[in-house]
């Protein structure tokens, strides 16, 4: 990892209202007027008047952190231990002061850090709930994020395991192409999804990569650029890319896993119409077995009712027999025609299964009576 340490400039980070009652009564205790002066690191008068030429009796540091922010003169005609042991102290306080006004500062900046991490993460938990497709959660997150961070260029990469490797799916500044986002960054981002668990900086600090991993399933990196070459990311920025790709990661992961769910329910659903219809087709195909043994069967019994049947119907082709003899013979006739019939359509209703059934809910004990 490469990184520069660039030294900021302090700000003495107290208001002029401040500055000028403390002064004042400074200047009030030891008798004094328009003698104390405040300047800023850059030397800058903040407080105080100084005559063009005039030199400061005494001067001492304001620090923050053990950091130059300023310096406070006292202007006088003669030399006073008196007042430089009290300048020492009074600069001393005014450090204090400053620093635990930057400590302020700092924490309320910090609380509007997470306000904006949380809402941001509210909001990604509003997306997944509404059943937001991966790439619009990544493209949700990068430019968000960078709405806190501000950087020039951004890109999320996303892992493609046919390929082993990861490919951008979201980008933007001005030279964001896809053949842009290819080359040394793309390196970068995947040397960080490898190796790391938290964001990294590169470059001098202008590149900050975020791995997108869930466990040990890789799924994509976040990438910041800073073009410029006065802007630099901080702490502060690897703490919110690295809360914001993990809660990314576990969306993505779970977005996944829903998407396959859905397609594996899909491809059940097919097997299981499919397994229907060839339990049909093999109930078809049993009841057409049966069908054809019981018709054979039929027409094996059916051969002396048959036989039986010809001979009336010879005999009625007879010139003398009498009224009674033809009755008599035709009814035998219909009798076994009525034998046939039946037998033929106890075949019909088995082939035909329950669909010309009648059904109807009922009772147990109504069934039952």
């Amino acid at each position: 990892m490469h990184s520069t340490v660039i030294k900021p400039v302090m700000n003495l980070n107290l208001s002029p209202t401040v500055i000028r009652d403390l002064v004042l009564k400074f200047e009030a205790i030891f008798g004094l007027q328009n003698a104390v002066a405040i300047f800023d690191a850059n030397e800058v008068l903040l407080y105080g008047v100084q005559t063009a030429g005039q030199l400061p009796e005494y001067r001492e540091i304001i620090t923050i952190n053990n950091q130059p922010a300023g310096s406070v003169a006292l202007f006088c005609e003669t030399a006073d231990p008196t007042l430089q042991r009290a300048l020492i102290f009074f600069a001393a306080s005014l450090s204090q002061l400053a620093q635990e006004s930057q400590r302020r500062d700092e924490m309320a900046d910090e609380v509007l850090a997470r306000y904006d991490e949380l809402n941001l993460i509210y909001e990604l938990g509003t997306k997944f709930a509404q059943g937001v497709a991966q790439e619009e959660i990544v493209q949700f997150v990068l430019m968000e994020t960078n709405r806190i961070v501000q950087a020039d260029a951004g890109v999320v990469y996303l892992w493609d395991s046919e390929k082993s490797n990861i490919t951008p799916v979201s980008h933007f500044g001005n030279k964001s192409t896809a053949d842009f986002w290819g080359g040394r960054l793309r390196e970068l981002a995947l040397s960080t999804l490898y190796a790391y668990d938290q964001a990294q900086l590169f470059e001098a600090d202008r590149v900050i990569c975020a791995p997108l991993r869930f466990n040990d399933e890789l799924l994509g990196s976040l990438v910041l650029v800073y073009e410029r070459d006065d802007k630099r990311f901080q702490a502060s920025d690897i703490n919110l890319l690295t809360t914001m790709t993990q809660n990314t990661a576990l969306f993505i992961y779970v977005a996944r896993l829903v998407a396959k769910l859905a397609h594996e329910k899909e491809e059940l659903e097919k097997t299981l119409a499919e397994l229907q219809a060839t339990k049909d087709k093999l109930s078809q195909n049993e009841r057409l077995s049966i069908v054809g043994q019981t018709v054979g069967s039929l027409i094996h019994d059916m051969r002396k009712p048959l036989s039986n049947v010809m001979g009336y119907a010879g005999l009625l082709q007879e010139t003398d027999l009498t009224h009674e003899e033809r009755f008599e013979f035709a009814g035998q006739i219909i009798k076994y025609i009525e034998v046939f019939s039946s037998m033929a359509q106890e075949v019909l209703d088995y082939t035909s299964g329950d669909a010309g059934v009648n059904k109807s809910p009922t009772t147990v004990a109504k069934f039952m009576t």
